[in-house]
């Protein structure tokens, strides 16, 4: 869902109108959550301004998401040819107050905000071949994972591949059927490694709220060829509580563009609880085993949001003494 909340015509002495001061947030947030692939981009934070430009002959904002699905943003692009929930909104926050500041004379702001639905980036839309420069609609491997082996004693991720030799057909590819068969080795991750990685972002996580005031959601993101981590800092619109959602994926097969989910999760700050979840997850996992191994990740953070809290109750009994 894509929603511009400018001025039904544009005039140069009414560039803008003001965003729904009373929004429902939480309602939005309910909407999107309702799906584990629904996103909703707004064209301003709430209490802003969405500006137009008689230039671009409609919202500024609207002027972006037009060039994102057109294929004229590589910047936008993940992997050549996808436009994910992350990309979009990484893009959209950077490059509207960009150009706003650049481009012409308001003086206002005006920062995109989205709502995503899942803790794992996912697939919006795959530009054409045809419209994104440099970009190829098909892949020469496919690697079908046999199975997942989770082998915690010698620290690895071991996922046995069936490789198949792609002929050219459309990726991604719903039939492979015929295609010659190639010799492939196992994929192989360190347990450590991917752990690091986790902790490194929820370490950016509280470096960030240190470092800032913020509102809603913000999106952090790893990944490289073998591994996608990307969280979530989202804040209650009516109660003000926190939660940081995890997803790890890992790309494997080859199939899934932005990776194989592993697993899903929820760390509650209110209750100091962390929830692990792989019904999402496309292999057969057991939740308690994945706690297990990868709970520990979060001691740090929870301890930060645990010293929060006294500090907080001390600032508190110190004002009503």
């Amino acid at each position: 869902m894509f929603i511009d909340a400018c001025a039904s015509y544009i005039d140069e002495q009414l560039v803008s109108r003001d965003f729904i001061a009373d929004m429902n947030t939480k309602e939005f947030s309910d909407f999107v959550r309702s799906s584990n692939y629904r996103a909703m981009f707004l064209s301003c934070s709430r209490g802003e301004k969405s500006y137009g430009s008689p230039e671009l002959g409609h919202g500024i904002w609207t002027h972006f998401p037009i060039k994102v699905l057109n294929g004229e943003s590589p910047e936008a692009v993940e992997r050549e040819r996808f436009i994910t929930s992350t990309s979009l909104q990484n893009y959209l926050s950077k490059i509207v107050p960009d150009y706003i500041k650049s481009s012409t004379d308001i003086r206002g702001t005006q920062k995109p905000w989205a709502e995503v639905s899942s803790s794992n980036t996912f697939i919006i839309y795959e530009v054409s071949g045809a419209n994104c420069e440099g970009s190829n609609n098909y892949i020469d491997f496919i690697f079908i994972p046999e199975r997942l082996i989770i082998d915690f004693e010698n620290d690895l991720i071991i996922a046995y591949l069936r490789g198949l030799e792609n002929d050219g057909r459309h990726f991604p590819m719903y039939d492979y059927e015929g295609l010659k068969e190639i010799d492939v080795e196992a994929y192989c991750i360190r347990i450590s490694k991917v752990k690091n990685e986790i902790r490194k972002i929820l370490e950016e996580i509280m470096d960030f709220l240190m470092e800032y005031e913020w509102e809603e959601e913000v999106i952090f993101e790893r990944s490289d060829d073998k591994f996608n981590i990307s969280a979530f800092l989202y804040e209650d619109d009516k109660t003000r509580e926190i939660t940081v959602s995890l997803g790890l994926s890992l790309k494997i097969s080859g199939l899934h563009p932005m990776g194989d989910t592993i697993f899903d999760s929820e760390f509650d700050v209110a209750n100091d609880e962390l929830k692990i979840y792989t019904d999402s997850s496309d292999y057969n996992l057991e939740e308690v085993e994945i706690q297990e191994i990868f709970s520990d990740c979060w001691d740090e953070i929870r301890r930060y949001f645990l010293l929060e809290k006294e500090i907080e109750k001390e600032l508190l009994n110190e004002i009503d003494e």
